[in-house]
């Protein structure tokens, strides 16, 4: 339900429900907030097209004392003729994210070579630096070490499972090649592996012993 005669573009108004509407809003205490990057969450997809901001979150005082920030945006329509609605709270930037070494690192190659070489070249560069000048050395070095060398190389696990979907499908549709079954096997043990560390890093973030 609209509540206000600009929500609306495309035929006729009905406005004793967008009375009755605020009516009840009044009653029970409730109020709409501004919608950031559109103006109508709903179209008939036809033509002429009527818009109307139909989808709306309505929020008591008591909330919007407790999130002064609150907001709600218009998300991007793809096939629904429905924009969902995002309800959010201005985030506040904290800079950097500190840095995180997670524990499936340590399986792959190059993660001790990488720590080993950076404390050498750290201790050939400063005979006295301290642990802590180590440590933060070590860190650059394997941040380095992840994105430029490892993630590079990865593929993402969406990409892995449509690339055994497609194998798979070429196999059953008789398009036979002598290269697909090494193929097959090999996607599937990068596919485990990449769950194994999508598990590993879950497990971490969850803090479960």
């Amino acid at each position: 339900m609209f509540l206000d005669p600009e929500e609306k573009l495309g035929q006729s108004l009905n406005t004793s429900l967008i009375d009755i509407f605020k009516a009840f809003m009044f009653e029970v205490g409730l109020m709409d907030i501004p919608l950031q990057r559109g103006k109508y969450s709903w179209s008939n997809n036809r033509d002429p097209s009527t818009f109307v901001r139909l989808d709306k979150f309505l929020i008591s005082a008591e909330f919007e004392i407790a999130f002064p920030d609150i907001f709600q945006r218009l998300l991007e329509k793809l096939i629904s003729n429905h924009n969902a609605i995002l309800l959010s709270k201005l985030c506040i930037d904290w800079g950097p994210k500190p840095f995180r070494c997670f524990n499936f690192w340590y399986k792959d190659e190059g993660f001790n070579d990488t720590v080993t070489n950076s404390l050498l070249v750290l201790k050939q560069k400063n005979p006295n630096i301290r642990i802590g000048g180590l440590i933060r050395g070590s860190k650059l070095a394997l941040k380095k070490w992840y994105g430029n060398s490892v993630r590079g190389t990865r593929k993402p696990i969406a990409i892995l499972e449509k690339e055994i979907s497609e194998v798979k499908q070429r196999l059953q549709c008789g398009n036979y090649a002598p290269e697909l079954p090494l193929l097959l096997v090999n996607l599937k043990a990068n596919l485990w592996k990449e769950y194994r560390r999508e598990e590993s890093s879950w497990l971490q973030k969850s803090r479960l012993k």
